[in-house]
């Protein structure tokens, strides 16, 4: 496979020497190549079969609130000697 590495050198602002060019362009083509590959054997496989897959279980935890303090947004904002609007309001410090 055919890579034109100067157009892709235009295309991601990358200044590429030419003794570098040579390099990249067989690099390229052995990725495509190998994506090629992947996506064929991607393809071949069901997915609806645990064959491949194996288990599959959701890893992620319950989304639950592990607060450690007892005491309620709305007690400090009372005890907060200005608030406006559910805001604190503190002194400038410049």
């Amino acid at each position: 496979m055919e890579i034109n590495v100067e157009n892709l050198s235009k295309l991601s602002r990358i200044r590429i020497s030419g003794s570098d060019s040579v390099g990249l362009s067989e690099n390229i083509s052995s990725i495509l190549e190998y994506s090629s590959k992947v996506q064929k054997v991607s393809g071949s496989i069901d997915a609806s079969s645990d064959e491949y897959i194996g288990d599959i279980k959701n890893i992620f935890r319950e989304d639950v609130s592990e607060s450690k303090f007892s005491f309620k947004t709305s007690d400090i904002i009372n005890s907060f000697p200005k608030s406006k609007k559910g805001y604190l309001s503190v002194k400038k410090i410049l």
